[in-house]
């Protein structure tokens, strides 16, 4: 049996990565005279954000704030994302499936070193639906986030995640990042 795929990537982003984002069945062929279906497949999109784009990253980051045990505030998740998006504060992508439909996001902030000179983003969230980990949505927005760092001449990405979250923990060091214990980090709430 043989299959051909296509890559397919929103264009509204630009140079192309080398991670995979979108792959589509086109062609099988009878394998002993018979049809072999084709694997499952799952077709994705990711795009830069926009104020279009709220209500759909607001619901996705309204089940993230709840994985770290926030309890569910779908008009706080709606008003903060709307002012990071109006604002140009933050920079956010999501992921869609092949019907239209949000599945995953990321949200990176711009900052900078004055010791190094120059900008750097924090990968502040990274959220996929439980019901479609596994299947690259997470490796592509952070495929994404790294394009931004490359494009906009950055030095690097920061990102935090709890202690427990192994799984996250194996998809950032299989791509490079490097847990930093060289520094310890505070945090003074007012």
């Amino acid at each position: 049996m043989r299959f051909h795929f296509s890559i397919r990537r929103d264009l509204s982003r630009k140079p192309f990565n080398k991670g995979v984002n979108a792959l589509t069945l086109i062609d099988s062929t009878c394998h002993s005279g018979t049809l072999i279906p084709p694997p499952a497949l799952f077709v994705m999109t990711i795009s830069k954000a926009t104020l279009e784009d709220v209500n759909a990253v607001a619901y996705l980051f309204n089940l993230y704030r709840m994985f770290y045990g926030k309890e569910s505030d779908i008009d706080l998740a709606c008003s903060f994302i709307h002012s990071r998006l109006e604002n140009r504060d933050s920079t956010i992508f999501i992921a869609r499936d092949e019907a239209g439909h949000a599945v995953g996001f990321t949200q990176l902030y711009p900052t900078f070193s004055s010791v190094s000179a120059t900008k750097s983003w924090i990968l502040n969230d990274l959220f996929v639906l439980d019901s479609q980990r596994g299947k690259g949505i997470g490796k592509a927005l952070l495929d994404e986030a790294k394009a931004l760092a490359i494009e906009t001449g950055a030095n690097g990405l920061a990102l935090e995640t709890a202690p427990d979250n192994t799984g996250a923990q194996r998809l950032y060091e299989s791509l490079g990042y490097v847990k930093d214990e060289t520094y310890s980090h505070y945090f003074l709430s007012v």
